[in-house]
């Protein structure tokens, strides 16, 4: 861009809107003022040609003059006929001055004025465009009345020289070229930073529809979450809170919650646990399950697990804390109850293994006196007895010696029908070592009795079998209870085959001794003696569940809907529900366990689903929170950019208006002030002199705009001696009695300053705009933490839960850049308003660090 905007191609800029406007405005006050001014200068001006009687021009005067108050008050004529019309008066006045005087100050005035505000209601083409018929005008006249052909029509000095004409049009034209190029650059600059503030303020827009967005998001994704999600503010204070967590501590709306201490709701021993978890989520990061006691609403206190992470500052600052958590009541008890058990399972174990010490001896006892009979023989082909219990006549009727005597006595007693059998399955014991045998013995009396004989084979210690030894048990009666059991069994099995769930009888070792078919489909298996050899504790995928099943099988002799995970004959995984109840024979020992199993692998998937989708949910929770983090330090940038940029075009628009305007007006002045001695007229003086005071008042106010923009103080005074005099300043221009106090703050930086100083401008424009007060108060105060600076008014005040404007908005966001806040007081009956910005000051050990 050109150093020299005026030498640019000449550009018609009136579709800039708010250039446009400022316009409008300017027209509005300069036809005002003009009305005010013409009427005088009407009255005025009727007095001398009355006198002489050229009653032309008061009809002239009239004439204008009621054209005046049509563009002045009439708002609906359009603004190039307004501003063309409120032009053409002021080349009109300097004609009729030309005519009946010459070229004076008077002329000179309007001329200049014709020019300087057809630039600035315009542009630099019609400001060129005015300057030339100003000048034709002036030369024109000066020809014509330097050359005699033309006579002025009231008497006054005559400038018949030619030098003086030339002399008074060089000057013209010099503060005329002067005057357009200021206002040129000036309309430019504000143009330029008319054009970028629209353009940041468009990027401004966008990230804040992308902020809304993410937060909604995020809002959604927080109150969908079952567990308790919130932010608090460094100091511990609740800023958000979602539905879950108001449930969970016994709140009915999340307003109930915000504001307050999060101490509130911890257990008063636990809470000095906060601060410190506090401090090490801003020095390592998350810190995650926490488990603290908390307080409900109730006074119920409950046993609370959470994770914390920390959000941060554009400035690196902790911003504010968040906490997500859920309630481990149940889950606290569970393990306690799980302690409990295991020091009660610990006990038994104890008790048992003593038991069984005392069942071995006691069983040692039981032997010699058993009822079965003990015998040993060699394992060879006829299996002739050596050994037998003297109870043998007592099971059999025979005596031991008949046994010994005749090596054949064993096999040629036993049932022909079975014998081939016993064969057989003798067999079996050179493989294994042992087997157990039921068959029946041919007794003396001639009957048969069932006997079960239990063999092991024993070897030597090079593996040879040496002998066998073994027992027989009379099993008759058992045989026959059997035999009606099994026709019982038929009945329940054919119940039990008919039904869908899984039905199994079991040992307390783990000895299937029964199941239908529904469980043999379950567990994968083709056949029911397949099954039955397969221990309990292989089906188990773990073995702690069996344990708990014959735990509560022990204690409480049942165990309902107890879901576990089973496993297949191919080594596959399946939950099933398990009821099973403890079977005890007569005398109430318990012998058996009675079960049913029921598949709900299904359900056991739909939940992991479940399960799986929160944790997706709390996967997307995070990563919304993070992108909005990310959004939220994005857009505070873009805030501080926008805000640097501002100030630094405030601050080049400030020196350039008391550097070029404000230079332009002093030489004007200057040279008002020196034509005054050139007229002797006191009439011309006096307009002259006029003119000269509204050169002032314009210097005057081009000063206080460049000292609004950027205050010089600024720059070479502290904060304190800064607002001192702008509020001096303020009160002056606008009549409004400051009462300020303040004192000096030592190392406050620039952007801190600044911002102080905006916030005091934004609060007394209010006040002037809105308050009607009498008195403000301006208090800049600081101690060991912060910085503040109050206004406060005596004024109609406003309710707490008003309207913000978007001044307002612009300084809380440039507060909470510099880590800052703004709080609004209202005193009691409504009276008098009190805005509060206040920045905390480093510590010593962050001014150490940062050093």
């Amino acid at each position: 861009m050109s150093r020299f905007p005026f030498l640019l191609p000449f550009q018609d800029f009136d579709n800039i809107q708010s250039l446009q406007k400022l316009r409008e405005r300017l027209l509005n006050l300069l036809l005002s003022s003009t009305f005010v001014f013409g009427t005088v200068l009407l009255g005025v001006a009727l007095i001398p040609v009355s006198q002489r009687e050229m009653f032309e021009f008061p009809i002239l005067y009239v004439i204008v003059y009621i054209w005046l108050i049509l563009v002045t008050f009439l708002r609906r004529i359009p603004y190039q006929v307004r501003a063309t019309s409120w032009l053409f008066f002021f080349l009109v006045l300097g004609i009729v001055n030309l005519v009946l005087s010459g070229f004076n100050a008077d002329a000179a005035m309007f001329f200049l004025t014709f020019v300087s505000m057809s630039t600035l209601l315009f542009d630099l083409r019609r400001g060129m465009i005015a300057l030339f018929l100003s000048a034709a005008s002036v030369g024109l006249f000066g020809y014509l009345i330097v050359s005699g052909n033309f006579r002025l029509l009231l008497e006054a000095p005559q400038p018949s020289k030619p030098l003086l004409w030339l002399i008074g049009g060089a000057v013209f034209l010099i503060s005329s070229i002067s005057l357009i190029i200021a206002i040129s650059i000036l309309i430019h600059g504000l143009i330029v930073n008319l054009k970028k503030v629209g353009v940041e303020a468009d990027k401004l827009e966008e990230a804040n529809r992308t902020l809304r967005l993410s937060e909604e998001r995020y809002r959604s994704f927080v109150e969908m979450s079952p567990d308790l999600v919130a932010t608090i503010t460094p100091e511990g204070s609740i800023l958000l809170v979602n539905r879950s967590g108001v449930a969970l501590f016994g709140y009915d709306s999340p307003e109930e919650v915000a504001g307050r201490s999060v101490l509130e709701f911890i257990f008063p021993d636990d809470r000095a646990l906060l601060p410190e978890l506090l401090q090490k989520t801003v020095q390592n990061g998350p810190q995650r399950a926490v488990n603290c006691r908390c307080v409900r609403r109730d006074g119920s206190v409950f046993d609370f697990e959470f994770s914390t992470a920390v959000m941060m500052a554009g400035c690196g600052i902790p911003d504010s804390f968040l906490i997500v958590g859920r309630d481990i009541s149940q889950r606290v008890r569970f393990e306690q109850d799980l302690q409990a058990n295991n020091a009660a399972l610990e006990n038994k174990v104890a008790l048992r293994t003593e038991e069984l010490r005392r069942a071995s001896e006691h069983l040692n006892q039981l032997v010699s006196l058993s009822p079965a009979v003990i015998y040993a023989a060699h394992p060879v082909r006829n299996f002739s007895a050596t050994f037998l219990t003297e109870n043998i006549g007592e099971m059999f009727g025979y005596t031991a010696e008949e046994f010994t005597a005749d090596p054949d006595f064993w096999l040629d007693h036993i049932h022909p029908e079975d014998l081939e059998r016993v064969l057989a399955e003798m067999e079996s014991l050179f493989v294994n070592d042992k087997v157990v045998l039921d068959y029946r013995f041919l007794h003396r009396d001639g009957t048969y009795r069932w006997t079960r004989d239990s063999v092991r084979l024993v070897r030597d210690a090079q593996g040879v079998a040496s002998q066998m030894v073994g027992s027989w048990f009379d099993i008759s009666a058992e045989k026959m209870a059997e035999q009606s059991r099994r026709e019982s069994e038929d009945r329940y099995r054919t119940l039990v085959e008919s039904l869908n769930v899984g039905i199994f009888e079991s040992t307390l070792d783990g000895k299937f001794v029964h199941a239908n078919s529904a469980v043999l489909e379950l567990a994968g298996y083709e056949s029911l003696d397949e099954f039955l050899r397969v221990p309990a504790q292989r089906l188990y995928a773990d073995l702690q569940d069996r344990e708990h099943v014959l735990r509560n099988l022990t204690e409480r002799g049942f165990v309902k809907n107890f879901e576990l995970r089973s496993r297949k004959k191919d080594g596959s995984e399946y939950w099933v529900s398990l009821n099973a109840v403890l079977q005890a024979d007569q005398e109430g020992r318990p012998v058996s366990i009675l079960g049913s199993v029921k598949d709900v692998t299904d359900r056991k998937k739909m939940e992991a689903a479940m399960l799986q989708a929160k944790e997706e949910l709390e996967r997307h929770v995070a990563e919304r929170t993070r992108e909005l983090l990310e959004t939220r330090d994005q857009l505070r940038t873009l805030t501080a950019d926008v805000l640097a940029a501002q100030e630094a075009e405030r601050r080049r628009v400030s020196r350039e208006l008391h550097d070029e305007a404000g230079q332009a007006l002093v030489s004007l002045k200057h040279g008002l002030e020196a034509l005054l001695t050139e007229f002797p007229d006191a009439t011309a003086r006096e307009r002259l002199q006029s003119y000269v005071r509204q050169v002032d008042r314009t210097m005057d106010q081009i000063r206080l705009l460049a000292h609004s923009l950027r205050p010089p103080l600024l720059d070479v005074a502290d904060l304190d001696l800064t607002l001192r005099d702008y509020c001096e300043e303020f009160g002056k221009s606008t009549g409004l009695r400051i009462e300020y106090v303040g004192e000096t703050i030592p190392d406050l930086s620039e952007a801190a300053g600044l911002g102080f100083f905006r916030f005091v401008q934004e609060a007394l424009t209010n006040v002037v705009k809105h308050a009607r007060a009498s008195l403000v108060q301006v208090r800049l105060q600081h101690d060991e933490q912060a910085v503040s600076l109050s206004v406060a008014d005596n004024g109609v005040g406003q309710s707490l839960g008003a309207h913000v404007g978007q001044g307002h908005l612009g300084m809380r966001e440039r507060f909470r850049a510099l880590n800052g806040q703004i709080k609004i007081e209202s005193p009691a009956g409504g009276r008098g308003y009190k805005i509060v910005a206040s920045i905390p000051l480093p510590s010593k050990a962050e001014e150490s660090i940062r050093r």
